[in-house]
Formats: C-alpha cells, structure tokens, sequence
C-alpha cells in the first residue's frame, strides 16, 4: 500500500505543474513572435496528403482561431541522435555483439536509417546499458556512425530514461533547429535508484519494489518534461526479432514518443525493418510547417494548439501545445 501511495502522490504532484494536456506537450519555444508547428497530414488509410495549403486548416491556440502566417513543405535539415539499448536483454550473449542476430537486425535498422539522411543532417550515436555512453559526437560523416557500430559491447543492465535524458542534454549542441531521438531497445527498463552514500556504508538493503515503481515513475516523468522543453521528437523501435524469449514493452517506449509527435512500433522480424526505416524517413520528410502569431507571445504559460482541417476524410499529427518563452 505505502509504494502504491507513494506513486499515486508523485502522479498528484506531476498533474499541479502542468494541465493535463501540458503533460502531453512540449514545449515550443517562440521566434520572431512566431509559434511554429510541425504537422504530419494523412487520409483514412494513413497515407500522405499532399498538396495542403493554408486555406485547408485553420489552427486554435486556446479555442481562439489564430491566422496561418507562414504554411509550407519544405525538408529542412534535422539533427538526429541515435540512440541503441546495449544492455544484456538485447542479445543472446554478452560481448561483442556483431554475431548476434539481434544486434545485426539493430545495425541493419540504423545502417538503413544513416543513408537516407542527407548530407544537410548531423548525426550523434550512444549506446546505454546501466549508463548512458556517447560513442559519436555531432558529426555530418555518416560512415563515422556505421564504423562505430562494429565496436559495440552487449552486458549489463537497461536504464532507458538516463539515456534519454543524456540525449536531450546532447541536443544544447546540435546545429539543426529540427531535433530527433531515434531509440532502438526492447523499452524494459532495469533502472534503480543509485543508493546514498549512507545507506552504502551501513549496507542497507537493496531499494523495495514500490520504491524502484516510484523512482521509474520520477524518471519518466522528468524525461517527459525535458523532451517538451526542447521541441524534440522522439520515435522508438522495439527490437523484438528475437522472438518470444525477447519480449519488448511498447508501454515504455510509446510513452515517451506519443507525446512528442513520435511513434513507437515494435520490429518482430527481420523483413520489417526496411518498411519500418521506410516509413520513418517519409514522416520526417513528409510533413508541413506553419506559422502563426500567439495572442500572449512572453507570458509563460502553458497555451493548447488545436489544428482543424476543412476535409473530414484529413487525419492530423501535431503537437497539442506549447509553453511560451516568459519576457525576460
């Protein structure tokens, strides 16, 4: 009971800071007075729609219709951050990795996804087990990452949040204003809280079940809130081609995606990586950018964005909100 409380407090409190849609939101930061915003448009069977103009949409912010300044499809160069689960559920032995058929289903994915990207895109890699670990710095030599690849050692635990987190710390660095975390893992997080000082000199036991739920919970939370602090777009794949003995939590890594205009999808055989990678390319090439004009551009609040399309049949991905900058 005291770990289920201790949870349900920690829920209690995250729910204050922000409105429950903020919680699903990050945070844009304005530019020129302008809130800008990417979306993704598809009809009923998931397809792209193009050929949209700003006369098909009109966009909300807090239920007050705002005009469109500025709409467009235009590809603009993304610095994107790789980062891959090395933890010993990610593979049949521990080591190097480059004969487990997993890690080659992991390479093959990211070898894929590195030359789509264009000579424009900036790439980072790190890799994660109990600890995050950044094998490339932001670099545009995409060979770089895939040498990096054969170098890769399997063990230990998984601690996905601190990889993120790490990732998102990375991003202070890159040069693209358009930022994405691509994160392959099989989203079953190991984490624990790392123990006081104290406690490891009285050697106190090892941190309770509920205690390990609330400390995940924190995590995510702060994870969540970071991604929406620096507009940037998290897509996970689930690695499971390695059947049943290696199952993947798509709860995990679906709740860090969904709320950043990502996705999370699970990869269960080797033949669905090219159309999953495929996939991925299009939604980050296929999407528009609008403008527009916030009615209290410096008030550091938290304002719902609301996108309509004329056409019933439009199906919109977007970003539901925004925090504006506070005037300095």
């Amino acid at each position: 009971m005291r770990g289920k409380s201790l949870i349900l407090a920690f829920i209690v409190w995250a729910g204050a800071l922000l409105p429950s849609s903020a919680q699903q939101t990050p945070s844009f930061q304005t530019r020129a007075e302008l809130v800008t915003v990417p979306v993704t448009i598809t009809d009923e069977n998931g397809h792209f729609v193009d050929g949209v103009t700003r006369d098909d949409l009109n966009v909300f912010e807090d239920n007050v219709d705002r005009e469109i300044v500025q709409f467009g499809r235009e590809r603009v160069p993304i610095s994107v951050s790789i980062v891959l689960d090395t933890s010993g559920s990610m593979s049949r032995m521990s080591g190097r990795a480059e004969k487990d058929p997993r890690w080659q289903d992991t390479r093959a994915a990211v070898t894929l996804f590195v030359g789509d990207l264009t000579d424009d895109d900036e790439i980072s890699l790190s890799t994660f087990d109990s600890q995050p670990t950044l094998l490339v710095g932001w670099t545009r030599d995409h060979q770089m990452i895939l040498n990096k690849l054969d170098r890769v050692q399997v063990s230990g635990g998984t601690a996905i949040y601190r990889a993120v987190m790490s990732a998102i710390r990375g991003m202070g660095r890159a040069r693209n204003r358009r930022k994405v975390i691509l994160l392959i893992s099989d989203g079953i997080d190991h984490d624990r809280p790392d123990p006081p000082l104290v406690a490891q000199r009285l050697r106190q036991p090892p941190p309770s079940i509920s205690e390990i739920e609330t400390f995940q919970l924190q995590q995510r939370m702060r994870a969540n809130l970071a991604l929406q602090s620096t507009e940037t777009t998290l897509y996970a794949f689930g690695m499971a081609t390695g059947g049943k003995d290696f199952p993947v939590d798509l709860g995990t890594l679906r709740g860090l995606a969904d709320p950043t205009r990502g996705y999370a999808m699970a990869m269960r055989t080797s033949d669905a990586i090219q159309g999953a990678i495929t996939g991925l390319i299009d939604d980050l090439r296929a999407q528009y950018m609008l403008a527009f004009e916030p009615g209290d551009a410096r008030d550091g609040k938290y304002h719902r964005i609301t996108i309509k399309a004329h056409a019933n049949h439009y199906r919109i991905r977007a970003r539901a909100g925004y925090v504006a900058s506070p005037e300095r």
